[in-house]
């Protein structure tokens, strides 16, 4: 965290100085089409069309790329906003919310619950009627019937009741605990009719962290639990709680929850049904930002309350254009790609000089950690700009590789 505020700290003190002396005075040439190699020198620029934007179509997502290791650091691709790349971008984003959880069971009303298997702890009731001597009698005065009445499955998963021994119920549903039970009594009751039920659920328990109101452990019961199940029970979401994202932690595996569709109901994702052992995460805002920099008003981060911002929005909550140094023709958005990408970043370059820029504008979805750079000269000139914030850029990553984050 420490990392990303002084790189937060240096990109604004950066900004500044290029708007009042470095880019007004820019006179470089336009870059040529595709990858580039930061620090490199630019050739001749190919084609003479104002901007100079690169590639005309999205990148492709980092599971369609061959490379299996992080693109160099000093890789980035220039490409140009068009409809097709805003199109893309946005079919890439809802995909990625539904790959990140492909496959995994959800919680739905309209579904039968599955039957509840007993674990160690759970503590159980077993009774066969017209029989009472087979049932564990009340004894003591006080009022916890679950302890009195009931037996605790121990930890090594046995259960033992007096007559039937022991035997094994961890594992078991309540329906086949009544037939090992019932196959036991065959040769000292006549038809035994057998009734069970657990009297309290102590087994499988999920552990539920970050900025919930009450964070600790949960228990599974009967019912089937989800994500929002969990955060609920936790108390809710806590002032500072990221609106847009969750962790999900299941043995090896790590699962971005996309919280914010799950909330509001307008997501590709469902409720994720829990399992004993998991471990749900819901981190505060710090990381849901988008920096603001160069010819705006306010040069300040921006908190996402959802799974993306358009870029309109964005500037508008940072006081909009500065009149007397921007130029809105010259907005670059800088992304850094994920493993396996051919470039480590991507500077998407959009005109907002016309209707269509706008409207792009409105459509362009922004990502967490995404820095939106107002240049104060035409988009035909930002070489310079490029050379002087990448090394931040490339700081933040590495900072954000360092402290494990996705």
């Amino acid at each position: 965290m420490r990392i990303i505020r002084s790189a937060f700290l240096l990109l604004t003190a950066l900004a500044a100085g290029a708007c009042s002396e470095v880019v007004p005075g820019l006179n470089v040439a336009k870059v040529d089409e595709g990858v580039h190699v930061f620090g490199e020198k630019e050739g001749t620029a190919r084609g003479s069309e104002w901007p100079p934007y690169g590639p005309r179509a999205v990148p492709p997502p980092p599971s369609a790329v061959a490379a299996a290791e992080p693109a160099p650091l000093g890789k980035y691709e220039v490409v140009r906003v068009s409809p097709q790349v805003v199109a893309g971008l946005r079919q890439q984003q809802a995909a990625s919310a539904r790959d990140a959880v492909a496959g995994l069971p959800v919680v739905s009303p309209a579904d039968v619950p599955p039957e509840y298997r007993m674990g160690p702890g759970d503590v159980v009731l077993v009774s066969v009627w017209e029989h009472p001597e087979f049932s564990q009698p009340v004894t003591g005065g006080d009022n916890n019937l679950a302890e009195k009445e009931g037996r605790i499955v121990a930890a090594d998963g046995s259960l033992y009741y007096p007559v039937v021994g022991t035997l094994r119920a961890a594992g078991l549903t309540v329906r086949e605990l009544r037939e090992v039970f019932a196959q036991r009594l065959a040769g000292l009751v006549v038809d035994p009719k057998v009734d069970a039920k657990v009297l309290s659920y102590r087994a499988h328990r999920v552990q539920v962290t970050g900025e919930v109101r009450k964070p600790g452990t949960i228990t599974l019961d009967d019912t089937p639990k989800g994500i929002l199940q969990a955060i609920d029970a936790s108390g809710g979401l806590a002032e500072g709680a990221s609106r847009r994202r969750a962790v999900l932690v299941r043995g090896e595996q790590r699962y971005s929850i996309d919280i914010a569709s799950l909330l509001s109901g307008e997501g590709p994702g469902g409720n994720v049904l829990l399992q004993p052992g998991d471990h749900l995460h819901v981190p505060d805002r710090a990381r849901d930002k988008v920096y603001m920099l160069g010819s705006v008003k306010e040069q300040q981060p921006v908190i996402m309350q959802d799974g993306s911002i358009p870029l309109v929005e964005a500037l508008s909550a940072s006081g909009g254009l500065d009149t007397l140094r921007g130029n809105d023709s010259g907005v670059l958005v800088f992304r850094l790609n994920e493993a396996g990408s051919a470039a480590s970043a991507s500077v998407y370059a959009l005109d907002m000089s016309s209707a269509e820029g706008m409207l792009l504008a409105s459509q362009f979805p922004l990502h967490a950690r995404d820095i939106v750079y107002v240049m104060a000269t035409a988009l035909s000139q930002y070489n310079t700009v490029i050379e002087q914030v990448f090394p931040t850029v490339n700081t933040v990553w590495v900072g954000d590789q360092i402290q494990g984050i996705e």
